[in-house]
This record gives structure tokens, C-alpha cells and sequence, in this order.
């Protein structure tokens, strides 16, 4: 009962299972020296992270946890029908905070998603389109072209890049962004693979400002 869990999902179905249950415990209604009980004992699964799902989970004071131990089965939700409205407004809110950093969390996805699938970036040298169909830019519809861009094109459109991932909240090593295209934009392998290079120096570049 003591035990201290972590982990992403653990807190975030906690705090979901305290606004569900109106932070009240719910077998006697004290509202102070709440605990998050696991209905279903973490003993019994065979990954500890897969007993943090909500449904098993209820708020429970420190006086009463203790006689809910071993017991089958948790005490009945006090006012459901309130406590799931904020269950579900919190995990709306979990949820947006998921796809809001999802990106910042996977640098392997993170040209793919905040750049080259990004609707207000022209796909062919990354400036932003603001709402036209035509980038002003470099004058094309807003698509990548054939063509493969010299080793100085890349270096301003690795600035672009960085750009349109900060417009975004996604931090990013503005130098080792530069320097990745530059160096893989010199690899015979890989010369005319503009998106490959694109997208591997900025998996670099994000990764090294996540340190």
C-alpha cells in the first residue's frame, strides 16, 4: 500500500481518478490524506503499468485504504454521474497534452509531423505559405519539386525547418541542425535525397536540444 509508483500513465490516471471521484474518498467521503487504491492489486498483472488503467483505480482517505487491501472488488463511486464528467474533462486535457507534445517526445517524427505534413508550409523549401496556395518564396504550389537543392539551399532551408518546428513549441538545436544537413548533403549516398536528409538532421537536431 506503501509503495511509491511513477511513470507517465500512473500520475495521469491518478489525477483523472481523484477529479472522478471529486477528491473525496469513497468509502467514507473524507476529503484530506487521499490515496489512489488499485482495485485490482498490481501484484496481479504481470506488467505493474498495466494496472494503472482508470477503471481500477478509486480514491480512497489513509484510514480507509487499509481494510480495502486483499478485499475483491472497491467500494461503490460516491455521485458517479459528476465524478465522470470531470474524468472525462480530465482526460480531454491529458489527451490534448499527448498530441500537443507527441512530437516533442519522438525526434524520429518530428520533420514528418511539425513540417513536411504541415499545411502552412510550403513542402519545397519550408517557408510558410500564410494561407496562400502559392509559396512567395521560391514560387512553386507548395510542393516539394524534383529538382535537388544545392548545399547552400539546404542551409536555409534547415533555418526554415527550425522555424516551423519552434512555431510549434518543439525545441531544437539550431546549429546541429545546420551542420547534420550540411555533412549528409556531402555523403555521395545520400546527395539527392533531399527528405531523407531533411528528416534525418532533424531527428539530430531535435534530439540534441532534448538533452
Amino acid at each position: 500500500m506503501s509503495t511509491t509508483y511513477t511513470g507517465e500513465r500512473w500520475r495521469m490516471n491518478r489525477s483523472a481518478a481523484l477529479a472522478r471521484d471529486n477528491r473525496r474518498c469513497q468509502d467514507c467521503g473524507a476529503r484530506e490524506d487521499l490515496h489512489v487504491h488499485h482495485i485490482d492489486p498490481v501484484r496481479d498483472f504481470a506488467d505493474s503499468k498495466e494496472a494503472h488503467y482508470l477503471e481500477n483505480l478509486v480514491t480512497l482517505c489513509k484510514y480507509c485504504h487499509p481494510k480495502w487491501e486483499g478485499r475483491d472488488g472497491g467500494p461503490v463511486l460516491l455521485s458517479p454521474s459528476a465524478g465522470a464528467h470531470l474524468a472525462d474533462v480530465v482526460e480531454g486535457l491529458v489527451m490534448d497534452w499527448v498530441d500537443r507534445n507527441w512530437v516533442r517526445l519522438s525526434p524520429e517524427s518530428a520533420f514528418t509531423t511539425a513540417v513536411w505534413h504541415n499545411s502552412s508550409a510550403c513542402n519545397n523549401c519550408f517557408s510558410r505559405l500564410d494561407g496562400r496556395s502559392d509559396c512567395s518564396v521560391c514560387g512553386t504550389n507548395g510542393s516539394a519539386t524534383p529538382e535537388s537543392d544545392s548545399k547552400n539551399q539546404v542551409t536555409k532551408r534547415a533555418r526554415r525547418i527550425g522555424d516551423r518546428l519552434e512555431e510549434q513549441d518543439i525545441a531544437v538545436d539550431r546549429p546541429a541542425l545546420r551542420r547534420a544537413v550540411r555533412t549528409l548533403k556531402s555523403k555521395p549516398e545520400l546527395e539527392a535525397l533531399d527528405t531523407e536528409i531533411y528528416e534525418r538532421a532533424t531527428k539530430i537536431a531535435v534530439r540534441r536540444a532534448q538533452r
